[in-house]
């Protein structure tokens, strides 16, 4: 899998909602249990110890680590005596050491029991129940016999939990069927050429959807039944008969590079389709469904990939010696802060006028110049609130078409010695109701980074009869959750802030905005759902600048495609596509794909942070405006969609998929990393780069992250090495990471940027 092929195939996503699980109170029995029979059994091997003595899974999975404290130079082996207890690390070692173990999913309703036996020392092991809840949005599909392509809404309790939908029967193809926590499924049924009703069923961790669809007794006969074509693509014609001449049938992409003319046949035809070029340097299968067929289009590779270029762009150009203007000033202060940005060009000297904009508190103390350059900018802090702000600064030449812009950021920090503001995550909530259909489900905040706890107090900023608030504070974290209340509600946007303060001075109080839309009906206009603006990766409410979105909801578009070259104006990616618009805080977004349900953007650049109205527009007809909250980063690694997307979008520089060697079922085989190798990893959302990244137009260069110095990945609780760190891509960013001395196994991969992490549950294979 190349760059491309992940930003075309950006995953159906949904930010899962919280939900609260009884697993705790019987982890919490049988851990007790055994910790009265440890202290007979720890010292069965003198010298020998492992800490900690006993461990506890949730019923998702994961990892421990256990130390083995022993004696230098005294060997031992690990060893599980479950199958579903695996050791991933440290199976043997001499000397002191770690043992690392996974546990898989508990699917079951019973909590279960494992042990570990390290030596002579044994460590028992206990795993929770799932606990899991899954409900289908419909809870049941009928189709006619002409077959269909639909999407349903799968809400997954809990939020961590992976899974993968499958298909019961083969007459139903599940074309994006994996997420974490609650999402969508899109799908497509075939024709039925019997007379008989037939029912499937596409299974969720054990819960199973039925899919009925009436029978017509008809017969189809495709020629040819596949097909081989060039890497540029073009258009071809299959031939469909169709016994008796009245028989419907349909004719569905499942490839996002294949478009097909039409979708609904009555009686014998021809189904027309057009494929996409091959940007890719390797052999790529798609798939049509016709009639009860499976039609496959093999393209071949494309022998010189080229990356466009934009023939209106002038020959000289700005060169600048910061990707950022970055100030920081503390809370109350009236000094203004300054810093200097070097102008260049890259051919002739350019005179140039410079904008500021978005941003009352900066100014530019020149504004004109000619290349080459220093302008000073300057920031006044006086009667800002802890927090950063954004500004954008524009600089025009007046010597050609030339133009640049790039991010100003200013930061005010608390006075010294304050309590600092823990970080959260969603940045805010949003909730959408249509009169007439059921409460929005209750959503939650995370508090500071999982494992810490507080005590909290809660309060409205403005009292409203709608929402109630509450905190939860366990060994996982401490959360804010917001529940919608049932009261009667005129159509329109209510808004609130819950203010959030430490009773024991732990942290600085802070606000989480909240918003809720009340509308009729849509009745054909597009609607965005409650919490329905996530991002395309880690599944988490909220927004990021130049980080792929997707946006869920009814009637988002009238048709069902990615973006293709036709779809670009030179380096300028679509603002249209289908007649569909996205606005995000008034600025038009660039879009990947539509469909009914859903639509892939990648947002805006942030010229500040906090609340951002979101409308959809199709064919000139507007959604009410749904409510995004822009952080600074959102950062996500993407994943491969085999196994539940447990393995991270990586790649050996020789472009080979890094993961188990039955990763995938054909193409390029995956393999596993090794010690000290390179890989390339690849994600969304982790901020600016220099030069800065406009997410209107194609990335034709790298661009480095801003904050590389605050970044830091760590594979098997190991710190690896970086080396790139930025885009390579449209939204898409690349790090070169070199895998630490690790055993053989999965490895879990984690970034922290600033004091943000990815979300936990990636995995690297490695094998040495």
């Amino acid at each position: 899998m190349c760059r491309n092929e992940m930003i075309d195939s950006l995953a159906v996503r949904k930010r899962p909602h919280a939900s609260v699980t009884m697993g705790g109170l019987l982890r919490w029995t049988l851990s007790l249990l055994l910790l009265v029979a440890l202290p007979v059994l720890m010292h069965a091997q003198a010298g020998l110890t492992v800490s900690p003595p006993n461990g506890t899974f949730s019923g998702v999975g994961g990892t421990l680590d256990f130390q083995v404290t022993v004696t230098a130079g005294t060997p031992w082996t690990a060893v599980s005596n479950e199958s579903w207890l695996t050791v991933v690390a440290g199976s043997s070692g001499t000397g002191p050491g770690v043992v690392r173990l996974s546990a898989d999913t508990n699917e079951t309703n019973l909590s279960r029991t494992a042990r570990l036996t390290v030596g002579s020392f044994i460590v028992y092991l206990v795993q929770d129940p799932l606990f899991a809840v899954v409900r289908f949005l419909p809870d049941a599909i009928a189709v006619p016999p002409s077959g269909v392509q639909r999407s349903i809404t799968v809400i997954v309790e809990p939020p961590n939990l992976a899974w993968q939908a499958t298909s019961s029967v083969d007459w139903i193809t599940v074309i994006t069927g994996r997420d974490v926590g609650s999402g969508q499924v899109n799908f497509v049924v075939a024709a039925n050429p019997t007379a008989a009703t037939r029912v499937g069923q596409i299974t969720v961790v054990g819960q199973s959807l039925t899919v009925t669809q009436t029978g017509s007794l008809a017969s189809f006969t495709v020629s040819p039944s596949a097909v081989s074509i060039p890497f540029s693509g073009g258009a071809g014609q299959v031939t469909v008969t169709a016994q008796p001449d009245d028989a419907r049938w349909g004719a569905f992409s499942l490839s996002p590079w294949i478009s097909v003319s039409g979708g609904q046949f009555t009686g014998s035809g021809v189904v027309s389709y057009t494929a996409d070029s091959n940007p890719l340097g390797e052999v790529r299968q798609g798939n049509i469904r016709i009639a009860d067929t499976l039609f496959v289009i093999t393209q071949a590779a494309n022998p010189d990939p080229v990356t466009p270029t934009d023939p209106t762009a002038p020959s000289t150009t700005f060169r600048l010696s910061s990707g950022l203007v970055n100030l920081t000033s503390v809370v109350g202060s009236t000094l203004e802060v300054s810093q200097s940005l070097g102008i260049l060009s890259t051919g002739d000297n350019l005179n140039f006028t410079v904008e500021v904009e978005g941003a009352a508190w900066l100014r530019a103390r020149r504004t004109s110049g000619v290349t080459p350059d220093n302008i000073i900018f300057t920031a006044d802090p006086t009667g800002l609130a802890v927090g950063t702000y954004f500004g954008t600064i524009r600089l025009r030449s007046t010597s050609n078409t030339a133009v640049v812009e790039l991010p100003a950021r200013l930061r005010i920090n608390p006075e010294p010695g304050t309590a600092p503001q823990p970080e959260i995550r969603p940045a805010g909530l949003f909730f959408s109701r249509i009169v007439g259909q059921p409460i929005p489900e209750q959503r939650a905040v995370q508090v500071g980074s999982a494992g810490q706890s507080f005590s909290t107090t809660l309060t409205l900023s403005v009292p409203v009869p709608w929402l109630q608030i509450a905190s939860t504070s366990d060994p996982t974290g401490t959360k804010v959750i917001a529940v919608i209340r049932n009261v009667n509600m005129l159509p329109g946007l209510y808004e609130t802030e819950i203010v959030v303060s430490s009773p024991n001075n732990l942290f600085s109080s802070f606000r989480i905005p909240v918003s809720y839309r009340v509308q009729l009906a849509p009745m054909g206009r597009p609607a965005i759902s409650s919490a329905g603006i996530v991002h395309a990766a880690s599944f988490e409410e909220g927004i990021a600048g130049n980080t792929w979105i997707s946006i869920f909801g009814t009637d988002l578009a009238k048709s069902t495609r990615t973006w293709t070259s036709a779809d670009f104006a030179g380096v300028n990616l679509p603002l249209s596509l289908d007649g569909v618009e996205v606005t995000v805080g008034g600025v038009k977004a660039a879009i990947a794909y539509v469909s009914p349900g859903q639509l892939n953007i990648l947002a805006p650049a942030a010229t500040s942070l906090g609340r951002k109205e979101i409308v959809v527009t199709v064919d000139g007809v507007a959604s009410e405006s749904a409510i995004g909250y822009y952080s600074e980063v959102l950062p996500a690694f993407f994943t491969f969609g085999p196994m539940s997307g447990k393995y991270a979008a990586a790649l050996h520089l020789d472009s080979a998929p890094v993961g188990p060697a039955d990763l995938f079922a054909s193409g390029t085989p995956a393999r596993p990393a090794k010690p000290g190798e390179v890989i390339q990893v690849f994600g969304s959302g982790f901020g600016l780069t220099n030069p800065p990244a406009d997410p209107t137009k194609l990335l034709t260069t790298s661009a480095t992250l801003v904050d590389f110095l605050g970044l830091q990945i760590r594979i098997g609780g190991q710190n690896a090495t970086v080396g790139f760190a930025g885009l390579s891509g449209t939204g898409l960013n690349q790090f070169n990471v070199t895998v630490p001395a690790l055993a053989a196994g999965d490895h879990e991969i984690v970034a922290t940027i600033g004091s943000v992490t990815t979300r936990t549950g990636v995995f690297i294979r490695v094998q040495p």
